[in-house]
């Protein structure tokens, strides 16, 4: 009997398979012999499972564009991995089409089976004028969880008049509640000069553009491998009158995202994907009482579960505001010049030369008279609730998370008028709880604030009386900036170094490295490098927090900010080169490598509200020997030579506050961790510990094939052991490692 079921089981699947593969059909377009002249006949024929396979070709006009597809079919190309075929295969709207609504049922949506592969969307365009949220100007998607593959959207655009107020969304892709059908699939697609923008024509409501490329709400998706190059949310140019421009007065306008954005309680992942010159952007000509608002030159991440990002990279993105209007009662803030991150997870991802800038009165004979104030955050990230930077470590591939060149401006406000004006966070600025950094490198960042005066630029002055970090300085955190809310701030293994706050007026210019800001308690910076920054005041960090505790002498329950294990050193600033303390805050340096010491240290309030611990190493800079001994800093090579003090000199009863805190900014391992009587360098860096080749944090038998690997087949131990350094074999301390480190390597492994 059980034999019997088992033939019958197997007969039945027999069946089934077979009337697949029958009712499987390839549709081809065009095909005169079976009457399809477009897509639409093709889409006629179909059903669920069938192929439509494009031949190369232009489509325009009806039949081909403003098509609904509402089956799980696959529309291709006829060799999607032909990037040739692909650029020849056009889907055309001719600047006033839309291309395809992709649209399921919350009772039968599609799933991935629905399939885009290997076309050109091109010139779409939609208007989504009268109705509340829209966009999607080459593919909309609703109730449609699709895989997009090998595809390019070039010069598509989605905008409305937002009579009332409204919000467009996703210049070429919008995919709209779309959960139902699983998590859609964007995989090795080009997205280039798409643009999404909304403009007011009865100067009231509410108007946002979100997304120039792309937007996900409420709809899980992978972006895997793609390239997002010129997109932009808001204005088609800053120029008054300009096609698709902002030119009217709101009480509230937002760009997000200038390629990507996402809303919605769901999880995203996005892996190996590339932003180029994308923007968020709005440009003011008119007057009144309004707010201006943009951020996210790439991407903006607003309310989600969580999303996660693997070895992205972010070059020359960024958020900007531009106002050319006299009285003006005006708030601009342009933040995250390459991404706003809200509980975003982000391993091994590249930001390079990103900017946030506002520009008010731009041009030269103009003057600010109204009042407002003009914020610009984060050069590179925006930061808010629960979002972490680390290194990415995998089998057989780690990347290191870099923060490097990125920019936070506020330029051309004339002092005349009754307005503040900041610039804080030139790499990251932090503006929310529980955000953690680690494992990162944050160099050669700006925050700089600056006044055109008809001749020259001068140096910005801000108000002085005012309160609160975004209320009193006009530069601030050249690396990193600790706002007003960021409690819970966590920075691990972390370089951050030659970053610069520019506004040297009194004390406007305020840590050059690193702003802890008002009410920024249990923040920890543990086990970094800060070294070659540069402020007014606080070159290294500046603290300018309004603790709540009363108690200095309760600094070990971590309600103050508290710097640990970690080395300040060759900062420089008018007052204070490492660090500096302005108002009442409390906060402590433990176990720490501080140029000068105590005795350096600009406090502007109550020398009792520092604790200062008498295990900190305290060196005499004048001393040529007493210093960290960086390798080569002359280069900004700030690892550890073997000579330095710094080693295992970290504090011996330090415990892990988080699993990131296991490796250097290198990703190598953190001995004390796994052996609490093993203590940790001070700083960024762990030196080498000699003979750990596979990087696990000891030296013994497991070592010995990837020993034998990095003397015999350099190349394949680079590539079984990404993470790990060649020069752990170095036993002899030549610079190299070879056959002469043999019987070191056994002497170390049998002792």
């Amino acid at each position: 009997m059980l034999r019997s079921r088992k033939v019958r089981a197997v007969a039945g699947a027999l069946v089934v398979c077979c009337a697949r593969m029958a009712w499987a059909t390839e549709i081809t377009v065009p095909d005169p012999n079976q009457s399809i002249y477009d897509i639409q006949d093709a889409l006629n024929l179909a059903v669920s499972g069938d192929t439509i396979i494009i031949s190369p070709g232009t489509y325009v006009g009806s039949g081909n564009v403003n098509l609904l597809v509402n089956k799980d079919i696959t529309i291709r190309s006829t060799d999607p991995n032909d990037p040739n075929v692909v650029s020849s295969t056009i889907i055309d709207g001719e600047g006033q089409s839309r291309g395809w609504r992709l649209v399921g049922t919350q009772q039968s949506p599609l799933t991935n089976d629905c399939e885009i592969l290997g076309l050109t969307f091109t010139n779409c365009y939609f208007d989504y004028t009268g109705q509340s949220t829209g966009g999607g100007a080459a593919i909309y998607c609703n109730y449609a969880a699709p895989t997009v593959r090998h595809c390019a959207f070039s010069d598509n655009q989605a905008i409305r008049d937002a009579t009332g107020g409204a919000n467009i969304a996703g210049g070429a892709l919008l995919l709209l509640d779309c959960a139902n059908g699983g998590t859609a699939v964007i995989e090795e697609c080009t997205f280039d000069e798409n643009q999404c923008a909304s403009h007011d024509s009865t100067s009231g409501g509410y108007a946002g553009a979100k997304g120039g490329a792309a937007a996900c709400i409420n709809s899980p998706a992978s972006f895997l491998e793609n390239v997002f190059t010129y997109n932009a949310a808001g204005p088609t140019a800053l120029q008054p009158g300009a096609p698709g421009s902002t030119t009217k007065n709101y009480p509230d306008y937002s760009s997000y995202g200038g390629a990507i954005y996402l809303s919605g309680a769901y999880s995203w992942t996005f892996e190996d994907n590339t932003f180029q010159y994308n923007t968020a952007r709005y440009h003011l000509v008119d007057t009144g009482n309004v707010t201006r608002s943009t951020s996210g030159g790439a991407v903006y991440v607003g309310a989600v579960n969580s999303a996660t990002w693997a070895r992205d990279v972010f070059e020359y993105n960024e958020s900007i505001v531009r106002v050319d209007v006299e009285n003006a009662i005006s708030t601009c803030g342009a933040t995250g010049g390459a991404f706003h991150a809200t509980d975003c997870d982000i391993q091994g991802c590249a930001f390079l030369y990103n900017t946030a800038e506002v520009l008010t009165n731009s041009s030269e004979d103009g003057s600010l008279t109204g009042t407002g104030e003009a914020i610009a955050a984060g050069g590179a990230i925006v930061a808010f609730n629960e979002t972490e930077l680390s290194s990415y470590r995998a089998t057989g591939l780690c990347a290191l998370t870099e923060i490097r060149n990125n920019t936070a401006t506020v330029v051309d406000v004339d002092r005349t008028a009754s307005c503040l004006a900041h610039a804080f966070g030139g790499g990251i600025a932090v503006r929310s709880y529980s955000v953690t950094i680690a494992e990162s490198q944050i160099t050669g960042n700006l925050a700089k604030a600056l006044v055109y005066t008809g001749t020259t630029d001068q140096i910005l002055s801000v108000d002085a009386n005012s309160t609160g970090i975004t209320e009193v300085f006009s530069a601030g955190g050249g690396g990193i900036a600790l706002d007003t809310d960021a409690t819970t701030t966590r920075i691990f293994d972390t370089l951050i170094a030659d970053n610069t706050a520019i506004a040297p007026d009194g004390n406007d210019a305020l840590g050059g490295g690193l702003l802890i800001g008002a009410t920024s308690q249990n923040t920890f910076v543990r086990n970094c490098t800060i070294v070659a920054n540069d402020a007014y005041c606080g070159g290294g960090v500046a603290f300018a927090a309004y603790g709540n505790n009363s108690d200095p002498n309760t600094v070990q329950d971590a309600n103050v900010p508290v710097i640990w294990n970690s080395i300040l050193w060759d900062n420089s600033a008018t007052n204070g080169p490492q660090l500096a303390t302005l108002y009442r805050c409390w906060w402590a340096v433990k176990y720490s490598c501080v140029e000068g010491g105590l005795s350096d240290v600009y406090n502007t309030w109550d020398p009792n509200y520092a604790t200062w611990w008498n295990d900190n190493l305290i060196m005499d800079p004048n001393d040529p020997n007493d210093h960290p001994h960086f390798k080569d800093p002359n280069n900004g090579d700030y690892h550890l030579l073997r000579t330095s003090p710094c080693i295992d000199a970290s504090d011996p009863n330090s415990t892990a506050l988080d699993p990131n805190e296991a490796y250097d900014f290198d990703m190598h391992p953190r001995p004390q961790f796994s052996d609490p009587n093993n203590p940790n360098d001070i700083g960024a860096d762990e030196v080498l510990l000699l003979g750990d080749m596979n990087c696990d944090g000891s030296a013994d038998y497991g070592d010995i094939n990837p020993f034998v690997d990095a003397l015999a087949y350099p190349e394949t131990y680079a590539a079984d052991y990404p993470c790990c350094d060649i020069l752990a074999g170095d036993l002899s301390g030549n610079g190299t490692t070879g056959y002469e480190d043999i019987n070191l390597f056994v002497e170390l492994l049998t002792s």
